[in-house]
């Protein structure tokens, strides 16, 4: 699975944090629909427009993708 990190720089330190990578919109690109449609259903069902409209993508790509998987 893909991973992203954020890195911190200050005088004395440099902090690194894990963060999800479809919460980065650059990053999110690059993820499939089903992974982008993985993440973005954790918070709960959605309806296949819903979801289209969410991740701009288009209704019959959604509910083939929702199919297959």
């Amino acid at each position: 699975p893909a991973v992203g990190f954020e890195f911190a720089f200050a005088p004395e330190r440099t902090r690194v944090r894990r963060v999800e990578v479809a919460d980065v919109p650059d990053l999110s690109a690059n993820l499939t629909i089903r992974q982008r449609m993985v993440y973005l259903l954790r918070r709960g069902s959605m309806s296949v427009e819903a979801i289209a409209e969410e991740i701009d993508s288009k209704r019959d790509t959604i509910a083939r993708t929702a199919r297959r998987y």
